[in-house]
């Protein structure tokens, strides 16, 4: 019995650990969306809006209430189904960049992609888990980088797989 209760203690403590972790996750991943949110907002009070700021400020929200919506899935299946796409990496790679033109600007920092000597950049994949990882990769390099720009390169190996890439100068 002893040792039951030991086993049961130690199973306990490691669900804590996962959900502290979770926890940590879930907060990093939800600042990025809300900074850009407040990015453009402070655009729109300060008249910079170009007619664009409300797109990205919804679609922000909607990726967060998504971002929510897998939660809760999670929450009740108690595993993540995986619901994969095929979609051009390229186009998605840029149109994440113009998403944080604002954030980039007020920043002063510059994006130097080189995403246009790519082919073949249809991937399939969970757009959803695309996401987070490529908002974390950018969000990270605006945050962590010391210059006042950073490089993003998408280019085709050898073997016929793409490569991303993001370069920073670490502080």
């Amino acid at each position: 019995m002893s040792t039951r209760l030991k086993n049961a203690h130690l199973q306990l403590e490691k669900k804590n650990q996962n959900l502290n972790s979770l926890v940590s996750n879930i907060s990093h991943e939800v600042k990025t969306p809300l900074s850009l949110i407040q990015a453009y907002t402070i655009g729109i009070k300060d008249g910079l809006d170009d007619g664009t700021y409300t797109n990205v400020i919804l679609e922000q929200v909607k990726n967060t209430s998504d971002m929510v919506d897998h939660l809760i899935m999670l929450a009740k299946v108690q595993a993540l189904d995986i619901s994969k796409e095929t979609f051009d990496l390229r186009e998605y790679l840029q149109q994440l960049i113009v998403h944080y033109r604002i954030l980039l600007n007020n920043k002063g920092i510059e994006v130097r992609d080189h995403l246009a000597s790519a082919e073949k950049c249809m991937v399939k994949a969970d757009k959803s888990q695309m996401d987070i990882v490529f908002n974390n990769l950018i969000s990270n390099a605006i945050k962590y980088g010391e210059e006042n720009f950073f490089f993003i390169t998408l280019e085709n190996d050898l073997d016929g797989s793409l490569k991303f890439d993001i370069k920073i100068k670490q502080r």
